[in-house]
C-alpha cells in the first residue's frame, strides 16, 4: 500500500508541474505571435507596392523583348538571303569561268593535237629514242665536267632520295584494301632469276592524283564530264608506283586517260588512252616491259627533264592535249 501511495505522488507532483509550463509557454507564444503579425502589418504595403511594380515592369517589357526577337530573327532571315544571294552569284560566276576555260583549253587543244601527236610520235620513234638517249649522256657528262651542274646533280641525287622515302610513306599511310597481286621474274644474281611477289592496293590518294591530269571542268569534284576515276598503287625494287585511270567525256567523245607515276623526285610519268594492266604496270616499273611497244601509248616524261621546266611543261601540254582531242589509237579502252 505504501508503494502504490508513493507511485500515485509520484505521478500527480509530476501532472502538476507540466500546467505551469504549459501555462507559461502560452503566455510567452501569445506575445511573440503577436508581434510576428504587428511587423507583417507594419511592412504590408511596401511589399504589396514592390509586387505591383514587378508586375507592372514585366508586363511593360514583354513587348520590347517580343519586336526585338522579332528584328533578331528579321536581321537573320536578311542575312541568309544576302549570304545565298552571294553564293549562288558566286557559283555562276565560277561556273561561266569554268566554262570558258573549257572553251578556250577545247580550241587551243585541238588545233595543237595534231602536231603535239607528230612531235610525240617522233619522240617515240626508235631514232627520236637515240637522240634523247644521246641527249641525256651529254647532259650526264657536261655535269660530270662541270663543278657547278656536279653539285646541283648532287642535290638533285639528295632529292630524289628524300623524296623516294616520302613517296613510300604516302603510300603505305593511304593504302586502303589490297587490289591484287603480280608475280613477276627477278633476277637473283647474274645467271640466275627468282620470283618476286608483288602486291597492289587501293589508295585514298587516287582522287586527287587523277584530278590532277584532267582539265577544265573535270578537275572540279563530282564533275558530270567524269564517268570513272579509279587506280592502284604498289611498291617495287624499293620504289612506290601509281597507276590512275579516268573516263572523261570531251568534244572528240569518251576517253581513257591512264598515268602511271613514280612517286619520287625526279618522277617517272607514263600516259597512255587506254586501260593499263596490273601486269604491264609492274613490268614498266621494272623495266621489264616497253611502255612504248604497248597499244594506246602516248609519251612518258623522264627523271631528267625534270630539270627542263620549260620543256617538260611544254611536253605535259602536248601529251594533254593529245589525250584529250588527238586521235584515239588504244583499242578497247574501257
Amino acid at each position: 500500500c505504501e508503494t502504490n501511495s508513493n507511485r500515485v505522488g509520484k505521478r500527480a507532483a509530476v501532472s502538476a508541474g507540466i500546467s505551469p509550463v504549459a501555462s507559461k509557454f502560452s503566455h510567452a507564444a501569445g506575445p511573440m505571435a503577436g508581434k510576428v503579425l504587428a511587423g507583417l502589418s507594419r511592412h504590408k504595403t511596401p511589399i504589396l507596392i514592390g509586387l505591383a511594380l514587378g508586375g507592372a515592369g514585366a508586363l511593360a517589357a514583354a513587348p520590347v523583348k517580343e519586336k526585338a526577337r522579332a528584328a533578331a530573327a528579321t536581321a537573320r532571315d536578311k542575312a541568309a538571303g544576302a549570304a545565298a544571294s552571294i553564293r549562288q552569284t558566286a557559283s555562276g560566276a565560277a561556273a561561266a569561268y569554268v566554262d570558258q576555260v573549257d572553251t578556250v583549253g577545247e580550241a587551243i587543244g585541238s588545233r595543237i593535237a595534231p602536231a603535239a601527236g607528230a612531235v610525240l610520235k617522233a619522240a617515240n620513234s626508235p631514232m627520236g629514242r637515240v637522240v634523247s638517249a644521246v641527249g641525256t649522256v651529254g647532259v650526264s657528262m657536261l655535269a660530270l665536267r662541270n663543278p657547278v651542274a656536279a653539285g646541283a646533280r648532287r642535290l638533285v641525287r639528295m632529292a630524289g632520295r628524300i623524296g623516294r622515302i616520302a613517296g613510300n610513306t604516302a603510300g603505305k599511310t593511304s593504302r586502303t584494301d589490297l587490289a591484287g597481286t603480280v608475280v613477276q621474274e627477278k633476277r637473283v644474281a647474274l645467271f640466275f632469276k627468282g620470283k618476286e611477289t608483288v602486291n597492289l592496293w587501293k589508295s585514298s590518294l587516287t582522287a586527287p592524283l587523277n584530278r590532277a591530269d584532267l582539265l577544265g571542268s573535270h578537275r572540279l569534284a563530282n564533275s558530270g564530264g567524269v564517268y570513272a576515276s579509279d587506280g592502284v598503287m604498289f611498291k617495287t625494287r624499293g620504289q612506290t608506283w601509281h597507276r590512275g585511270t579516268s573516263v572523261i567525256s570531251t568534244s572528240k567523245g569518251q576517253r581513257v586517260i591512264t598515268h602511271l607515276q613514280s612517286l619520287s623526285f625526279p618522277a617517272r610519268h607514263y600516259y597512255f588512252d587506254r586501260r593499263l594492266s596490273d601486269e604491264d604496270a609492274v613490268g614498266i616499273a621494272t623495266g621489264r616491259v616497253r611502255a612504248e611497244e604497248l597499244p594506246g601509248y602516248v609519251g612518258q616524261i623522264g627523271p631528267m627533264e625534270h630539270l627542263l621546266p620549260g620543256w617538260k611543261r611544254t611536253k605535259q601540254a602536248m601529251i594533254t592535249s593529245v589525250l584529250y582531242w588527238g586521235d584515239k589509237k588504244g583499242e578497247g579502252a574501257l
